[in-house]
């Protein structure tokens, strides 16, 4: 006994609407992120050589600020 298997093949054609406008503006945006990655991603990093004025800077300004912040009325009074 032999089985014979029938396949039916169809063809289906589907439409589909999009709006062009829009795939446009979406593929113009993504080459522009490319374009920002690509920036960002080829940048060397930078070093100092001495960051003793920073830290002064720094620790000046947070010096002031819990100065300033600690009277009345400020952040941290009670």
């Amino acid at each position: 006994m032999t089985q014979r298997t029938t396949i039916a093949t169809h063809n289906i054609t589907i439409g589909i609407k999009y709006d062009t406008e829009t795939l446009s503006w979406l593929e113009s945006q993504l080459e522009h992120i490319a374009e920002l990655m690509e920036r960002v991603c080829s940048v060397q990093p930078t070093e100092i050589n001495n960051d003793n004025p920073i830290r002064q800077i720094v620790r000046d300004e947070l010096r002031q600020f819990v100065a300033r912040e600690s009277g009345r009325g400020g952040l941290f009074s009670k």
